[in-house]
């Protein structure tokens, strides 16, 4: 055996010996601040599923807070929208301010939140986080999820604002999770999901109901690196040349 190979098992040894582990590429963090958005408008009390998406949607968001990483250092923020006795006219509602991710204070403040319906405004929750992003300076990297049906009556233009959020923020990711199966709905949380630094996915309330679904799009979001990620760029899906392209979707020959 050379003289490398003996030195390498002899620092393994150690490592192991004295409780440590070596560097593993699942620990480096990609995200150091996250917003999460649940639609709560009128046009989430359709049926899907045997349920209406207003509760799938805060179901949806509260096991994505129950998987958020514990090990990490992150600052946290909950939105919603639609919401009727808010605290101003558009009907939005800061569930939580961005401050240092604590999963029991964030899922106590969501629960207590009583289910209520309005006007769609995804569009002012958006405008309301690029003011809102001076309380975490925007240099590290902000991930943006947003659970809804796709928000067709809109007042304003949430597609605009996510994209001047993106152009402010150059760190700014959206991820998209559609509720249901609305196609126009889906095609606007796609053209959401492209703006900003082209680093978000988007994918369907159907993909994260399960477990492991949601522990892929938890890893995908806070982590640089999953245990399947065979070569080493962080996209969670089969089509990683696509980064916006939904888990488990098929690209055709025309590209992403």
């Amino acid at each position: 055996m050379s003289f490398k190979k003996v030195l390498l098992s002899l620092t393994v040894m150690a490592l192991v010996v004295g409780g440590l582990s070596l560097p593993s590429f699942a620990q480096q963090q990609r995200t150091r601040n996250f917003a999460l958005v649940i639609d709560q408008s009128g046009e989430m009390q359709q049926t899907y599923h045997n349920d209406s998406k207003h509760r799938l949607a805060r179901d949806l968001g509260k096991k994505f807070l129950q998987n958020v990483p514990k090990d990490l250092t992150l600052e946290g923020a909950i939105y919603m929208y639609g919401i009727v006795a808010a605290e101003d006219k558009h009907q939005i509602l800061r569930v939580q301010g961005f401050t240092p991710f604590k999963r029991g204070q964030f899922l106590k403040e969501y629960n207590e939140v009583k289910p209520q319906t309005g006007p769609p405004s995804l569009s002012v929750v958006l405008r309301a986080l690029r003011g809102d992003m001076d309380k975490v300076k925007g240099k590290s990297r902000t991930s943006v999820i947003i659970i809804s049906g796709g928000s067709l009556t809109d007042p304003g233009d949430p597609v605009r604002e996510a994209k001047q959020l993106g152009d402010v923020y150059k760190n700014m990711c959206f991820y998209t999770v559609l509720v249901g199966k609305s196609k126009m709905g889906g095609k606007r949380l796609k053209e959401i999901n492209r703006q900003g630094g082209n680093c978000g996915i988007r994918t369907t309330g159907d993909d994260l109901d399960s477990n492991k679904g949601m522990k892929r799009f938890i890893n995908h979001i806070f982590y640089k690196k999953t245990a399947k990620d065979d070569d080493n760029d962080g996209v969670i899906n089969k089509n990683d040349q696509c980064p916006n392209t939904p888990i488990g979707a098929n690209v055709d020959a025309r590209g992403c």
